[in-house]
């Protein structure tokens, strides 16, 4: 009579105190959440040509638990401290501008949502210093050029979704390389069928 009343508790645990823990921030990234919503909120009071808004930073607070943000402008220097993320989920939040080359420097990310906001510029050949990226999303924006050849070099990448955006070009051969690959999305592009070295 004991072993099914402790298996109850069991599955009471997991099914709502594990999915908690997995999608909360953890406690040593608060802090640089919250050092990122300051210099947010910095750049865009010096902004005065878009129309920039924060909705959904006033629940970041010291013992808040939000991962979420909303903005125009994606400060690249706001990266700098988050050194331990492994997901960056910024999509839907209405970011222009281009990525920022700081974001590179996230060399523990897993997973990059940049998805439905609108980014144009290039996608940086620096793509090759997230080595343990499993899934880059980026469909929905207006980033242009060709694809870089250093994204065959992310041999963990598992999603690769740049649909609909304005690449050109060919589509680089290195992407051959990505043995994991199992989402590769490049619908909607201006791309040719040639493979190029």
């Amino acid at each position: 009579m004991l072993k099914p009343c402790i298996l109850s508790c069991v599955l009471v645990f997991f099914v709502f105190f594990i999915p908690q823990i997995s999608f909360s921030c953890p406690q040593d990234q608060i802090q640089s959440l919250l050092e990122f919503k300051i210099l947010l909120t910095q750049n865009t009071n010096n902004h005065t040509t878009a129309i920039i808004t924060l909705e959904g930073l006033e629940t970041w607070r010291p013992n808040s638990d939000s991962c979420n943000c909303n903005s125009s402008d994606i400060p690249g220097d706001g990266f700098v401290s988050l050194t331990s993320f492994i997901s960056l989920d910024m999509s839907d939040k209405s970011f222009n501008g281009s990525i920022p080359p700081e974001l590179f420097s996230l060399k523990t990310l897993r997973r990059l949502d940049l998805s439905m906001n609108v980014i144009g510029g290039t996608l940086s050949g620096d793509i090759k210093e997230l080595k343990n990226l499993q899934e880059l999303i980026l469909y929905e924006n207006f980033i242009e050029g060709e694809i870089p050849p250093e994204i065959g070099s992310l041999a963990k990448l598992r999603t690769l979704t740049l649909w609909p955006n304005m690449f050109s070009g060919s589509k680089p051969l290195s992407v051959s390389q990505l043995s994991k690959l199992e989402t590769f999305d490049l619908q909607n592009n201006s791309l040719s069928f040639e493979m190029r070295s």
